[in-house]
């Protein structure tokens, strides 16, 4: 099980968002957070769209890993949602989210106001 999730009150003045990553509820192997005050200095949102889709991506770094999530939405085939883990700009892992479930997606932890840069496209599939 991954989530992403934001208090409804996220902006630049209140606030959480927490990614969990585990088996079930019961179960959680990791989990990160951050309060509204260090939201741009632990995670990284990014958001790119273009003619057949777009990208949502948030990352963020434990030691030597990136973690980033991604939602890639596509208008003439399959969505993909997942986690890709890096080291070193290697991807070590990757897990793929077989039902996702996204009732904002992403792209509503941009509407809190906080900087967005431009999408890697680490989970794009190519045309």
């Amino acid at each position: 099980m991954l989530s992403v999730c934001a208090t409804k009150s996220l902006s630049k003045s209140e606030g959480k968002l927490n990614y969990r990553f585990g088996e079930s509820k019961k179960t959680i192997e990791l989990a990160y957070s951050a309060n509204y005050d260090s939201l741009e200095e632990k995670f990284n949102y990014s958001y790119s769209s273009y003619s057949k889709g777009a990208v949502s991506e948030i990352s963020f770094s434990i030691g030597q890993y990136l973690y980033t999530v991604h939602a890639d939405t596509y208008v003439f085939r399959e969505s993909s949602t997942g986690v890709f883990i890096e080291m070193q700009g290697e991807i070590v892992a990757y897990k793929a989210c077989n039902n996702a479930y996204q009732k904002n997606n992403l792209y509503s932890i941009s509407k809190a106001g906080f900087n967005t840069s431009e999408a890697r496209g680490i989970g794009t599939k190519p045309d």
